[in-house]
Order: C-alpha cells, then sequence, then structure tokens
C-alpha cells in the first residue's frame, strides 16, 4: 500500500527499494544545505562540528563534507558525544584552542540549552553557532536573551511564506489555541500531498496512486513537493536556516523565504548590552 512519509528524514528510508513510500518532508541532507551558502556569503572558512552521536548525525556530516566543497571551508574537528551528556566543556576548551568561525551541532534542544549556558559561563562564542534543537521552543524559554543570535536548522516556521500557510496556522490556533510547531506542518503537508495525489488520480487503486506520486507535484505549507521518481526520495522540499533575533525565530535562508537579514557575526557577550 501507499505510505506517506510524512516525519522521516532518513535518506536510508528511501533508499532500500520500497516502492510505495513517498517522502513529503524533506530529505535529512536538507537541514544543513543552508549552511554552505552562508558560509560563503560571509566568508566563514572553518567549522567545528560537535553532535550527538546517532545516525542522522552523521548522515548530516557527510552532507556537510559535500558543501565544504561546494563552497570553500574546511571541517576542521569533528567530536561525537554520547546521549546524556551534559558537560561540554573539552569540547569548548578544544574549539577555543581551533577557533573555528562556524560551531554545527545536532542533537536535542537540551544539548543547544546546555551548549549556550556554558559558552555564556566562559565567555566563548563563535562567529556562528547552529544546533537543530534551537529551532525549538524549549530552547527559548530555557536560555531566553541569551539564545537571541543563535541560528537554528528548521523545516517548518509558521511565519513561512508558503502556499496555504497562513491559513493553515489562523485555523490550527482557532482551534488549538497555540501556533503549529514542525510536527504539525510535517503531518499537513503530508495530507495535502496524499490529498492531490488521490484527487489526481480519481481512484484509491494503489498502484495507480503509486503511479502518480512518482511524479506530482504539489506547493505545501512546507514548500514545493517533489521527489526522485525512482526512490520517492523528497528533492523538492528546502530546509531553513532561522537565526533567534528578540526571542523569535526568524528565517534567513533561504533567499526567497526569509524573514529578516542574517547578523554574522554573532554579537559578543559583552556587545549585547541589558
Amino acid at each position: 500500500r501507499v505510505f506517506i512519509n510524512a516525519g522521516g528524514a532518513s535518506e536510508a528510508i528511501q533508499s532500500r527499494g520500497f516502492k510505495y513510500v513517498f517522502q513529503s518532508a524533506a530529505a535529512i541532507s536538507a537541514y544543513v544545505e543552508g549552511i554552505g551558502p552562508i558560509a560563503e556569503k560571509n566568508n566563514l572558512k572553518t567549522m567545528a562540528f560537535i553532535s550527538r552521536d546517532y545516525g542522522a548525525a552523521r548522515d548530516m556530516r557527510k552532507s556537510l563534507d559535500k558543501l565544504a566543497a561546494q563552497h570553500k571551508f574546511e571541517i576542521v574537528m569533528t567530536e561525537y558525544f554520547p546521549a546524556g551528556t551534559s558537560d561540554y566543556s573539552s569540547n569548548i576548551a578544544r574549539a577555543r584552542q581551533m577557533n573555528p568561525d562556524m560551531w554545527v551541532s545536532i542533537g536535542y534542544p537540551n544539548e543547544a540549552i546546555e551548549m549556550v549556558r556554558q559558552f555564556r559561563s566562559v565567555n566563548y562564542l563563535p562567529k556562528f553557532f547552529i544546533h537543530n534543537g534551537a529551532s525549538q521552543p524549549d530552547f527559548i524559554k530555557s536560555v531566553g536573551k541569551d539564545g537571541d543570535f543563535a541560528f537554528a536548522m528548521s523545516l517548518y516556521e509558521p511565519v513561512l511564506k508558503t502556499k496555504g500557510n497562513a491559513e493553515f496556522v489562523k485555523a490550527f490556533g482557532d482551534k488549538f489555541g497555540y501556533e503549529p510547531g514542525y510536527y504539525a506542518g510535517f503531518a499537513f503537508a503530508g495530507v495535502t500531498v496524499l490529498e492531490e495525489a488521490v484527487k489526481k488520480t480519481g481512484s484509491f487503486d494503489q498502484d495507480k496512486l503509486r503511479e502518480t506520486l512518482t511524479t506530482l507535484e504539489v506547493d505545501t505549507v512546507m514548500g514545493h513537493h517533489k521527489v526522485d521518481s525512482k526512490t520517492g526520495m523528497q528533492v523538492g522540499v528546502k530546509g531553513l536556516i532561522d537565526q533567534i533575533r528578540k526571542s523569535r525565530n526568524e528565517i534567513v535562508w533561504p533567499d526567497d523565504l526569509k524573514t529578516i537579514d542574517a547578523v554574522i557575526p554573532m554579537p559578543a557577550w559583552d556587545k549585547r548590552g541589558a
């Protein structure tokens, strides 16, 4: 039966020969793709990759290798830490010695929170700090103003200027009393793809639906849906790069969706005022 992969970003899912699985979420490489153009535009030449040790992070590290070659920066430091780590002092000490322009990290919001707290406590800050966990509301709630100017990998934001998103955000807010997060965006995009496929096919016949989905293109709240016809892997939806400004996520990449210009380098701790 047709299966819409609305939340699984792993490219491995789509590389195993499943003929009926179609990815509506952005693929794992989309999380980091904006880092390359941002690095090149802002003359950021060196990177430290410091991450929780799990499969998604190692997949993203491979994507960063390709970006480094394309956008002319060097990954000078790679360190993985086990789940449950809360002390990043050794990572910070090594980064202070190597002085990379960028600190890129993959993991969970609690790890991003602790990194920023420990950066502040030892007066360390790279020019560019990015963590996928920083896109979650828990990050801003926990670190407050210290989270300003941090960057976040994201796949969906309520402020996205995509087809139908304003209406989706309003309807969601009216029903639940808060703005939709990226899990809600994932789900709504997935059912949008399925709805369009059923309408275009005019049938629930699984093989006919599968054939439609191999070439279907449709605009969703997450962006333009398009898949590789052979693997079902998402190739249309782009990841987002946010920067937190005044305790709010603002989109800084891609350019056609940005809500604000990025501030790079991040202002030093003693240059931020009260």
